[in-house]
């Protein structure tokens, strides 16, 4: 029974040197779709779908976000355009906690002068505005901080209830 975890790690060691994987000598420059139609993608979803990245939502988040980055790989294999809105912010939004407090959010700044490492000051960011393009071309209907139990509710969207979503 000793010698039944040597054994076992001298065979896993052996199965895994045995794993050999064959690169393909050519890249496809020339992507096709094959028998799929890519002329028309939506995307309905949360915060991943919108593009909140690093703890809020803003620009680089958007454009970099999984629907937009697939989206450019069908247009590569003949798929049509797609319009995401933006909130046209760099700084982002993030809702702030009970009482102002931060929900755990640490960002680290360097003193110019000093060189001294301490926390940086840190707000909500740009509170977004309602999306001013054409909304019949969108795409993309991400909303951070929806779920399906909200998304039925009417005051969600009504920026006088105290149930208001601003994303």
């Amino acid at each position: 029974m000793k010698y039944s975890a040597f054994y076992f790690s001298l065979i896993s060691l052996g199965l895994l040197m045995g794993c050999q994987y064959d690169f393909p000598d050519e890249i496809n420059e020339n992507p096709n779709s094959g028998q799929a139609d890519f002329t028309k993608m939506i995307s309905v979803g949360n915060s991943l779908t919108a593009g909140f990245m690093d703890g809020a939502l803003y620009d680089r988040g958007q454009e970099n976000s999984f629907v937009v980055i697939l989206a450019e790989q069908m247009k590569a294999a003949g798929g049509g355009e797609f319009n995401s809105p933006t909130i046209n912010s760099e700084n982002g939004y993030f809702s702030e906690g009970p009482g102002d407090s931060i929900l755990g959010r640490l960002v680290l700044t360097i003193d110019p002068n000093t060189g001294d490492i301490a926390p940086a000051p840190i707000g909500s960011g740009d509170l977004p505005a309602p999306y001013s393009g054409e909304k019949s071309t969108l795409n993309n209907f991400g909303v951070p901080n929806v779920t399906l139990g909200t998304a039925l509710i009417p005051d969600t969207g009504d920026p006088n209830s105290p149930l208001v979503n601003p994303l």
